[in-house]
C-alpha cells in the first residue's frame, strides 16, 4: 500500500492539471522504495479510472491542503488553501468538473464504489461551496479552518520537533493572504454565526498566541523559533483585522435568522451524506426514537435509584468519579478491558493486530472536548501512535463549571466516551480503515458512519453483554443515546420549525435530562452545525440494514456484518446499503 501511495503521488505531481486560477504544481513527495517502477505516463496514457483518481487526489491536496494533512498526504507550501471570492468560484467549479467526470465513467463502467465515493465527494463540496454557501454564511468557518490546520500539525507523533515547527511557521504564515481573501465575501450571514465568529477569533487569538508557542518552541532551533515569533505576529494582526472587519462590517448587517430552513435542511442531508428522508418524516423519527429511549433510559434509572427518577439516578452516577490525578489511569484500565471484551465478543469485529493508542490528558491546546481521539494521517507510514485524550478539570474556570465537568467524568460515563472514541468505536475503526488496499476508500469517508458506527458499537456493548450487571453504565450508555438523539430532534427544531435557542435548550434540560449549562451548549452546537444529527440518524441507518439482512438473508451472522462493515471503509450509507445488495433507502 505505500508504494502504491507514492507511486499515486508521483504520478500527481506530473499531471499539471489546470484549474483556471494557474496550474497545479507538482508534489513534492518522499523518494519511491527502491526497484519501484514510478509511472511517468501523462493523462492521456492512463486508464480513465487511474486518471480520475490521480485528478482526485491533486484537487484535493491544491484545493483542501488542511484536509490533506490531516490525511497525512504531502502538501506544498503548508498553506491553507483558496479563500477570497475568485478562488471559492474557480474551487467550485474543479470539483463540479471531476463530479462530471465521475459520473460519467459510473455510467459507461460497471458501478465502482471508489467512483461513487469520489462522485459523492465531488457533490458535496459542490454543494458547501456553491448551495450552503459556507463562505458567506459563517463567516468563522475561516478561523476554524485555520485552528483544525495548525491543530493537525501539533498532534501528528510522525513529525520530529524541527519539522513540525517548519510546517507551523509555514501555516501560520499564509494567514494573513488567506484572511484577507475570506473578507472579500459579502454576504449576509445568520447574527448568531457572526457572533460566535468573532469569539472564534479571540480564541484563535489566544490558540496561537499560548498554545502554539508553548507547543513547537525548542531552544534547538532558534532560527525557526525566532521565525515563529515573526509569523506569529503577522498572523495576530491578520486575525485581528479579520475580526474587526467582522465586528464594524459584518455584524451590523447580519440578520437573526440562523435557521437554514426546510428545504436546504434536506438539501445539505441529500448532499452531504446521501440521505433522502423527507423532513417531516425525520421529525417524527426523531420524536418517536427520543421517547422510545426516553422509556429505556427511565426504566435503567429505576435500578439505581427506584421510584425517584432519572435525575436521581444521575446524581448517583456523577458521586461515582474517579479523583482528577486518576482519570487517566482509569480510562486507560479502560481501554485495556474493552479491548479485550472486542477480542471475545463474536458480536464484535476483532481488534486488528496492529495499531498503538496512548491515553493522556488533553494537551492545552486541544482541551476544547471532555474526551477526544487525535488519531495519525491515514497515509502516513510508518504509522504513529493514535493518541486518546482525557480533559482534566480546569482550575481557571468557575466553580460552577469546573464542578459540571467533574460530575460528567464518573466512571460510567468514562466508560461510554472511551468505548465510543476507542474500542468499538472510533480507533479500531481507524484501524480498519489504515488497512483499506483502496486509496480512495481511505481519503473519503462520511460523517454518518463514522459517528453512527461509534455510536452504534455503545449499543453493541451492552448487546454483547459488556458490564452486563452493571446498572450504572447501562444507565450511562442510554443518557448518551437521548442526548444524541436530542440534538437529532433539536436541530430539526432549530433549522425547520422556527424553535430559539431557548426552546431548544430548555427542551433538551426537560426531555433528555442534560444540565442547563450542557443543554445550552448542545443548542448552540445544532444551530452552528446542523448535521450534528448523523450521530443518532448515522445509528439508526445501521440497525435498519441490520434487521433487513436478518430477514432476508439465511445464515446471516451478526459479527461477520460489522466486520464487513468496517472493512467496507467508511462510505456514506447508500453505497454502504449498494455494497451489501439492500436496496437504497
Amino acid at each position: 500500500m505505500l508504494r502504491e501511495c507514492n507511486r499515486l503521488s508521483r504520478v500527481v505531481g506530473t499531471l499539471g492539471l489546470v484549474l483556471g486560477v494557474g496550474v497545479v504544481a507538482p508534489v513534492p513527495v518522499q523518494a519511491s522504495p527502491a526497484g519501484l517502477a514510478v509511472q511517468t505516463a501523462s493523462p492521456g496514457q492512463l486508464p480513465d479510472r487511474w486518471r480520475l483518481e490521480l485528478e482526485y487526489f491533486a484537487l484535493l491536496q491544491q484545493l483542501d491542503p488542511v484536509q490533506s494533512s490531516v490525511l497525512g498526504l504531502p502538501v506544498a507550501g503548508w498553506g491553507l488553501g483558496p479563500s477570497s471570492p475568485v478562488e471559492v468560484r474557480a474551487a467550485a467549479d474543479a470539483w463540479r468538473a471531476l463530479g462530471v467526470s465521475a459520473n460519467q465513467l459510473l455510467a459507461a463502467e460497471e458501478r465502482s464504489l471508489d467512483l461513487a465515493l469520489i462522485a459523492y465527494d465531488a457533490d458535496r463540496r459542490v454543494f458547501d461551496l456553491d448551495s450552503l454557501r459556507v463562505w458567506e454564511r459563517d463567516p468563522g468557518y475561516p478561523f476554524r479552518a485555520i485552528a483544525e490546520g495548525l491543530n493537525t500539525i501539533l498532534l501528528n507523533g510522525a513529525l520530529g520537533p524541527s519539522e513540525r515547527l517548519a510546517r507551523i511557521v509555514a501555516r501560520e504564515a499564509d494567514i494573513p493572504r488567506f484572511l484577507a481573501g475570506a473578507a472579500g465575501h459579502t454576504g449576509v450571514p445568520p447574527r448568531f454565526l457572526c457572533e460566535q465568529a468573532i469569539s472564534e477569533g479571540e480564541a484563535l487569538s489566544n490558540f496561537l498566541l499560548f498554545g502554539v508557542q508553548a507547543a513547537v518552541a525548542t531552544p534547538e532551533d532558534s532560527v525557526l523559533t525566532q521565525e515563529l515569533v515573526q509569523v506569529t505576529a503577522r498572523a495576530l494582526d491578520a486575525v485581528w483585522a479579520y475580526r474587526q472587519h467582522l465586528i464594524r462590517e459584518v455584524l451590523p448587517r447580519s440578520t437573526g435568522a440562523f435557521a437554514l430552513g426546510e428545504s436546504l435542511y434536506a438539501a445539505q442531508l441529500r448532499h452531504v451524506e446521501g440521505m433522502t428522508l423527507p423532513v417531516a418524516g425525520l421529525r417524527d423519527e426523531a420524536s418517536a426514537e427520543v421517547e422510545r429511549l426516553s422509556r429505556r433510559f427511565s426504566l435503567a434509572c429505576d435500578r439505581i435509584a427506584p421510584g425517584e427518577g432519572p435525575w436521581a439516578a444521575l446524581q448517583r452516577l456523577a458521586k461515582d468519579r474517579p479523583a482528577p490525578g486518576n482519570l487517566v489511569g482509569f480510562c486507560r484500565t479502560t481501554v485495556r478491558e474493552l479491548h479485550a471484551h472486542c477480542r471475545r465478543s463474536p458480536l464484535l469485529p476483532p481488534p486488528p493486530a496492529h495499531g498503538n493508542l496512548e491515553v493522556g490528558p488533553s494537551p492545552r491546546f486541544s482541551s476544547w472536548a471532555n474526551a477526544s481521539l487525535a488519531v495519525p494521517g491515514l497515509f502516513e507510514d510508518p504509522e504513529p501512535a493514535s493518541r486518546f485524550f482525557i480533559t482534566l478539570p480546569d482550575r481557571a474556570v468557575s466553580t460552577a463549571d469546573r464542578d459540571a465537568a467533574e460530575r460528567f467524568l464518573n466512571r460510567s460515563q468514562l466508560r461510554n466516551l472511551t468505548a465510543h472514541e476507542t474500542f468499538p468505536g472510533h480507533f479500531m475503526q481507524v484501524q480498519y480503515l489504515r488497512r483499506n488496499s483502496s486509496l480512495i476508500r481511505r481519503a473519503i469517508t462520511s460523517r454518518a458512519f463514522t459517528e453512527g458506527w461509534a455510536h452504534y458499537g455503545e449499543s453493541l456493548l451492552l448487546e454483547s453483554g459488556y458490564r452486563a450487571e452493571d446498572a450504572a453504565f447501562r444507565v450511562a450508555t442510554l443518557h448518551s443515546a437521548l442526548r444524541r438523539a436530542g440534538r437529532l430532534r433539536i436541530s430539526l427544531g432549530l433549522h425547520t420549525e422556527g424553535w430559539t435557542l431557548e426552546q431548544a435548550a430548555a427542551w433538551l434540560e426537560s426531555e433528555c435530562f442534560l444540565e442547563r449549562g450542557m443543554a445550552r451548549r448542545e443548542a448552540e452546537r445544532a444551530a452552528l452545525q446542523p448535521l450534528v444529527s448523523v450521530y443518532t440518524l448515522g445509528r439508526l441507518e445501521l440497525e435498519k440494514l441490520r434487521r433487513e439482512l436478518e430477514r432476508t438473508q439465511g445464515g446471516f451472522d451478526a459479527g461477520e456484518f460489522h466486520t464487513a462493515l468496517l472493512e467496507l471503509g467508511a462510505p456514506p450509507l447508500y453505497l454502504v446499503r449498494e455494497a451489501f445488495g439492500a436496496p437504497t433507502a
